[in-house]
């Protein structure tokens, strides 16, 4: 990982603290959620983009997940001869599943009569709570599903949620990064509790987990 010592911790109160050390030196760093977030994050994605030769952030995120924000170990594992990577990565749907559980396919457009398989509400595509949203997978719920959904995820699996599937039952597809943030609004929900900034924090922290320069400070 790229650590570097002149960044600048933000004036506004830390959120989360992280104790940076690099191989090189004894000395010791102290970030912010903020740093992580917008400095060291975007660094990951800027190189594994430019080894992937990849377009979207959300499919390069979910890449960097799921080997664990290492770049060598991403690189030698998505240019092998796997065909199915794509689908162990959790970016499309894996055909075997849909011929193994025919009832995977319930939630498809062409199936779930314009209906919410979660709340059985009909769609309205222009309501914003009841309008169809899906992944590539095509399974559809609801926008209000959808947002109780990734706040439950968020609330009790801790960094573990960015690995979040489709709610059809057996699908393989991973929520990509961009619709936690669509559906967490940035501020506290009718609970009380900010689901954008704890993802944030879990976000993070499955970065740091995975990353021997950094050390969590609870």
């Amino acid at each position: 990982m790229e650590v570097d010592f002149d960044s600048q911790i933000p004036n506004s109160e830390p959120l989360n603290i992280y104790k940076v050390q690099s191989y090189n030196a004894s000395q010791t760093k102290i970030y912010t959620m903020l740093d992580v977030l917008n400095k060291q994050l975007p660094m990951k994605i800027k190189k594994a983009r430019e080894i992937l030769c990849l377009d979207s952030e959300d499919e390069i995120i979910t890449i960097l997940r799921h080997f664990d924000w290492k770049h060598q170990k991403m690189e030698e594992r998505w240019f092998d001869d796997d065909d199915d990577k794509e689908y162990k990565i959790g970016l499309k749907l894996d055909p075997k599943l849909m011929k193994q559980y025919p009832e995977i396919n319930a939630s498809l457009a062409a199936n779930n009569d314009n209906m919410c398989a979660i709340c059985y509400v009909e769609f309205e595509e222009n309501d914003p709570l009841y309008s169809a949203v899906s992944l590539n997978c095509g399974h559809q719920y609801c926008s209000n599903c959808w947002g109780y959904y990734l706040r439950d995820k968020v609330a009790s699996n801790g960094p573990q949620c960015v690995f979040t599937t489709c709610p059809q039952l057996r699908c393989n597809v991973v929520v990509p990064h961009s619709l936690f943030l669509k559906y967490l609004e940035d501020k506290p929900f009718e609970d009380g509790i900010n689901y954008r900034e704890k993802y944030n924090l879990w976000h993070c922290k499955q970065f740091t987990d995975h990353n021997s320069n950094i050390k969590w400070c609870p």
